[in-house]
């Protein structure tokens, strides 16, 4: 009898299982798009980086509303999307009336008697319930990300003391999963509708969370410290949004479902377009958060996929396959001679000595200068990699060392610099102000002027990293750049040229012209 049990609770287990693999490859863009975010918010420095400092931007009243908001339509898009693809509704939507169709016919083909058979109950139910917990857990990596960034910098707080994130997150995931079980969820479900006036209960819960949402957002000043106010908003909008489709049936019955799944629709392709329109004028993304920036262009990507499958099943063909499968071919075979990133080496103009002799030339340059000192540092230079953060603090080392040795530091103890991506950067920033003045016989100073625009900030580097040089990357890279990648179509400057052109702008305007002023 207990093997009997055991083996029948394994199989029940089994078809559960294999009805979450399959639904999951039914939302398998949905499943991407919250593997990108995740990977993003979690593994990579620069943007880990950025959910630190989310909350302390100038423009924060727009900066975090935009990022929710974005989030929420996210969630919004990964729950309704998966409607669209099956036969029920697909075969009845024309593009005059895809705005505010109704992607629920294939719930009336559903079999709602009482006795069915656990695998085809597992089946409908997964089916309504798994894009509202991907939907979910969009939102709750999003949340844990900002316990993860506060743990990984030592901030420490009461949530960081009692909540590991990795562990947070598998417990969510879990929880989460668990809801896909039908028996459990309808246990539950059954508790609740037991409760007395649930309506105005789950109404309640809505709202309150919205209000202490907002009510968080706006104890906001700005700091280090206010990192657990955003993390725990975060989590009460995964709990709104969670608490909103479990009881999307009744939310429905009071508002028109034309108008609700027409907004949804029309919320990501409003996103699509502006993605187009910022791969046109790069510039205006700098004036976005690189995070808000990187959710629209995941965003994009996932509804330029919608747009495929459903035009695919319309015409009977797997259109989405087709294109990346045409387009991997296509960039590795068609564009890979693509000079788009191939970089035109030139033999240099300028006659260099050999480093023999060059250091020769160096040392008796500063001949009496180092006989006249009992101790002459010889500095070489290598600064490490880390994109804006990385050239901040080596742009920062040398100013700071500029300006405690009146200069000699670049004149007379500087030998080489080296470095890695975003640490050059930094060198380069220094070096070229440095040697600017040097030439023209010019007094010049990292110092941060303090009548200018941003009087706390003590040195011009920091004036400089203050601009957003993330977000024109970001649209070059997965819009524009991508596209050259498959169809080597146009000619547009790609990422790296944009973020050039940055630089260029915030080192003439920051450190030249402030040499030029005399300050």
């Amino acid at each position: 009898m207990f093997v009997s049990t055991i083996l029948h609770s394994f199989q029940l287990f089994t078809i559960w299982f294999k009805t979450l693999l399959g639904e999951l490859l039914n939302n398998f863009i949905s499943v991407a798009f919250i593997l990108a975010i995740y990977l993003a918010l979690w593994h990579f420095p620069q943007t880990i980086d950025l959910l630190l400092i989310l909350n302390q931007a100038d423009a924060f009243i727009f900066e975090v509303p935009l990022y929710f908001i974005l989030l929420l339509t996210s969630a919004f898009l990964i729950w309704n999307i998966p409607k669209y693809f099956y036969y029920h509704n697909y075969k009845d939507i024309k593009w005059n009336n895809l705005i505010g169709f109704i992607p629920n016919q294939h719930y009336r083909y559903q079999n709602h008697k009482g006795n069915t058979r656990y695998s085809y109950a597992v089946k409908i139910h997964m089916r309504k319930t798994v894009p509202r917990i991907l939907a979910t857990l969009l939102l709750c990596i999003t949340a844990i990300s900002i316990l993860n960034a506060m743990e990984r910098f030592g901030l420490r707080n009461t949530y960081t003391y009692f909540l590991n994130p990795n562990n947070t997150l598998l417990l969510c995931i879990l929880g989460l999963l668990l809801l896909c079980e039908p028996r459990l969820y309808k246990f539950l479900q059954n508790l609740f509708y037991k409760l007395p006036k649930t309506n105005l209960i789950a109404f309640t819960i809505s709202v309150g969370l919205l209000i202490i949402i907002i009510s968080l957002g706006t104890l906001n000043t700005q700091t280090e410290k206010d990192l657990g106010n955003l993390f725990l908003s975060n989590c009460l909008l995964a709990l709104f949004f969670l608490s909103l489709t479990l009881n999307s049936y009744r939310v429905l019955q009071r508002i028109s479902k034309n108008i609700f799944y027409g907004t949804i629709l029309s919320s990501g392709l409003l996103v699509l377009v502006a993605f187009i329109v910022l791969n046109f004028i790069p510039e205006w993304a700098s004036k976005i958060n690189p995070l808000s920036i990187l959710v629209v262009s995941l965003l994009s990507l996932f509804m330029f996929s919608f747009i495929l499958i459903l035009l695919g099943k319309k015409i009977k063909l797997p259109l989405l396959s087709i294109v990346l499968i045409v387009s991997f071919l296509s960039s590795e075979y068609l564009t890979k001679d693509s000079d788009h990133y191939h970089l035109t080496l030139k033999t240099t103009a300028a006659k260099r000595v050999s480093m023999n002799e060059y250091m020769v030339k160096w040392i008796q340059s500063r001949k009496e200068t180092i006989e006249s000192k009992k101790v002459f540092p010889v500095l070489l230079i290598s600064a490490e990699g880390g994109g804006s953060r990385a050239g901040l603090w080596s742009f920062l080392v040398h100013s700071y060392l500029y300006e405690r040795t009146h200069g000699s530091y670049f004149k007379e103890n500087l030998l080489s610099l080296s470095g890695a991506s975003g640490g050059s950067v930094g060198n380069g920033m220094f070096f070229a102000a440095a040697r600017n003045a040097q030439l023209n016989n010019e007094q010049t100073t990292f110092l941060q002027d303090k009548n200018s625009k941003f009087p706390q900030l003590n040195y011009k580097a920091s004036v400089i990293y203050r601009e957003n040089f993330l977000s024109e990357a970001l649209v070059g890279l997965l819009g524009r750049d991508l596209f050259k990648s498959v169809t080597k179509l146009f000619n547009f400057r790609n990422r790296g040229q944009l973020l050039e052109d940055q630089w260029k702008r915030s080192h003439k305007t920051f450190l030249l012209l402030m040499i030029k002023r005399g300050y």
